[in-house]
């Protein structure tokens, strides 16, 4: 169960990088009109989407890992959906000050990051398989 979880929470690394990513982005693009900061995370979004997508792949290919495809679309789909949702509290929080924007990226990231097990075990045995 350990392993399990330490593989997961390091199979996470897209949700962390996206979060890193977000409160650079804070520091220098924030201050700017929302438009411009929106044009910049979706494209973050869809690149951390495919680079997770790359490395699902190439984990399912592996006969000793045991991925469903369900699971590493989950994967993709949380690495995806943490980089907006990390976008979002940032940006509602830059009203307070930029620290509360970039922290609230970081804290976003680190718990879905750490939900992720979680969210993958109720993914994958949702199927029946399980049961």
């Amino acid at each position: 169960m350990i392993k399990l979880t330490v593989g997961a929470i390091l199979g996470g690394w897209p949700v962390l990088l996206g979060g890193i990513i977000i409160a650079v982005l804070a520091i220098t693009v924030l201050p700017c009109p929302p438009r411009r900061w929106w044009k910049i995370v979706f494209p973050v979004s869809l690149g951390l989407c495919l680079a997770s997508g790359i490395a699902e792949a190439y984990a399912i290919m592996h006969p000793i890992n045991n991925i469903l495809i369900r699971d590493a679309i989950t994967v993709v789909l949380l690495s995806g959906a943490s980089v907006l949702l990390s976008a979002v509290a940032t940006r509602a929080l830059y009203r307070f000050s930029l620290l509360s924007a970039v922290l609230a990226s970081l804290v976003v990231s680190l718990g879905i990051t750490l939900a992720m097990p979680l969210l993958l075990l109720l993914v994958h045995c949702t199927s029946g398989d399980c049961l």
